[in-house]
């Protein structure tokens, strides 16, 4: 008896729609509305826009204010601190924000 094989992504692609390139999308530069945001974001924002450029900075601020819980990884780093940075990168994308330094100890950015 003779056993065939099967790829399994046979027949598969990567992306049923064209991916944009980026900077040509009306999406990545679309302005970020409150709307679509959640209180988290929405008090990252704040934060920025009153002069906070550190993530680490928003976090503490974030947990000092009773809005997320104080667990950390074994840096120190709150554990949400992965999630604050790819929000604010999203606003990077938007145009709302620039990032200013990026080090191992912490993401600095600065509201446009």
């Amino acid at each position: 008896m003779s056993h065939k094989e099967t790829d399994l992504y046979e027949g598969m692609t990567l992306f049923d729609t064209a991916v944009p390139e980026h900077g040509n999308s009306n999406e990545l530069n679309a302005p970020i509305s409150n709307s679509t945001m959640d209180p988290i974001q929405i008090k990252c924002m704040d934060y920025l826009h009153d002069g906070v450029e550190s993530v680490r900075l928003i976090c503490e601020k974030l947990i000092e204010e009773g809005l997320k819980q104080d667990e950390r990884f074994t840096t120190g780093k709150p554990k949400f601190y992965p999630d604050i940075c790819f929000f604010i990168n999203t606003l990077c994308l938007a145009g709302t924000v620039i990032k200013v330094e990026v080090t191992t100890e912490d993401y600095l950015f600065k509201a446009v």
